[in-house]
């Protein structure tokens, strides 16, 4: 099948990393982000409702397994026309950025129009390249989101590798193979350590756009229902160990631990 010039892309070894919200309690084992691209119709994506309402725009973040040129979308949603006065969850206009790190963001167009129907589709005015894609739904048909799949086309980037996936030299961390470290004493100077809490976040981060002059640590924002807990782009995002801005380390000097970032050759500082 072919949209744009391009084939249909296996959504398989494609992830969600991010969302601007979900709902994760209003529709049951549905509502969330990820299941835009699960590769099952039945599945879907809702805004968030139930503890309080998300109004647009809403966005989520896709991770391709390498450098993709996407050439056009498709959006499969059962609520462009729905229940007895026909409202819409339908999207109006898409906006595609691209990303190689899923940090910094460059706008491949803006505003693309949608059609109010079952499969509105989105034929791309420029070639949006990138390891990541955020896709940022700007308005919609009515005052919520709803989408069963998101369809991609497009085809690896030339010289993109045709299929490594992934980043090199070890990029992502699997946080259920390490050793769990439980004490400073623990800890030695020749060895680097992740980072994360009982969930497997806590993802430390520079970002020197953010400051010149301190180490920026990610923060992820609870909400109010239930406990759960919505992840920020930071949080979400895999730690690319290649990466300088993500290598952090701890130093014993003279019986005083100090954590260090090596992109940003500072220490932390806990005040």
């Amino acid at each position: 099948m072919e949209l744009g010039g391009a084939e249909l892309i296996d959504p398989a070894s494609w992830t969600v990393t991010a969302w601007s919200d979900q709902e994760t309690t209003g529709e049951g084992s549905n509502g969330r982000a990820a299941q835009v691209l699960d590769g099952d119709e039945e599945t879907y994506w809702h805004s968030q409702w139930d503890a309080s309402t998300v109004d647009f725009p809403h966005y989520v973040v896709i991770k391709a397994p390498e450098d993709y040129d996407l050439k056009a979308l498709e959006f499969y949603t059962k609520r462009y026309s729905y229940g007895t006065n026909n409202v819409s969850y339908n999207p109006r206009a898409v906006t595609v950025e691209t990303s190689a790190d899923g940090y910094s963001w460059t706008t491949a167009c803006s505003n693309v129009s949608l059609a109010n129907v079952l499969r509105p589709q989105a034929i791309l005015p420029a070639t949006a390249t990138g390891r990541y894609f955020r896709l940022t739904f700007n308005e919609g048909y009515g005052d919520h989101l709803f989408i069963n799949e998101i369809h991609l086309y497009g085809q690896p980037a030339t010289g993109s590798g045709g299929g490594g996936g992934g980043e090199t030299g070890g990029g992502s961390t699997d946080t259920d193979e390490l050793t769990k470290i439980s004490s400073l004493s623990d800890l030695e100077n020749g060895t680097a350590y992740v980072l994360h809490n009982a969930y497997g976040l806590g993802r430390l981060i520079y970002k020197p756009a953010q400051s010149t002059t301190n180490i920026w640590l990610g923060e992820a924002t609870k909400v109010a229902n239930a406990g759960e807990t919505m992840y920020t782009s930071d949080y979400a995002a895999t730690v690319n160990v290649t990466q300088p801005n993500n290598n952090w380390f701890i130093f014993n000097v003279g019986g005083q631990y100090f954590l260090c970032n090596v992109g940003a050759q500072k220490f932390a500082d806990a005040n």
